[in-house]
């Protein structure tokens, strides 16, 4: 069984290998669960957001652009990058829920939860 810090201890090699992270830039225990708490947190705003772009942009033009922009921008600035890559999968499957319509139950239930 792998355990955490190890999975965590890979991760950092394959992001420093990769040269997303700088080299003296480590992904903590804390630093993981502050930016799942964030997404977490910020959840119903993204929801929101993503759903005013996609109403503003009718041909889908701007609308990942702008709504990841917004939203690595204030991750970066706190520094949380583990949320940066978490953001990402999250928006992805965001952006293919409220694009496909065979995904409507999904939207349906995402749209009573928040």
């Amino acid at each position: 069984m792998v355990t955490l810090e190890r999975a965590l201890f890979d991760t950092n090699e394959a992001l420093h290998h990769m040269g997303m992270l700088p080299p003296e830039k480590y992904i903590t225990v804390f630093s993981l669960s502050l930016g799942i708490a964030l997404i977490i947190a910020m959840m119903p705003l993204i929801v929101r957001a993503m759903e005013w772009f996609m109403n503003f942009d009718q041909e889908q033009k701007y609308f990942p652009l702008i709504a990841i922009g917004i939203m690595f921008t204030i991750l970066f600035l706190a520094k949380v990058y583990i949320a940066i890559l978490l953001l990402l999968l999250l928006n992805g499957f965001i952006y293919i829920i409220y694009k496909y319509p065979q995904y409507q139950n999904i939207r349906t239930f995402l749209d009573k939860l928040f």
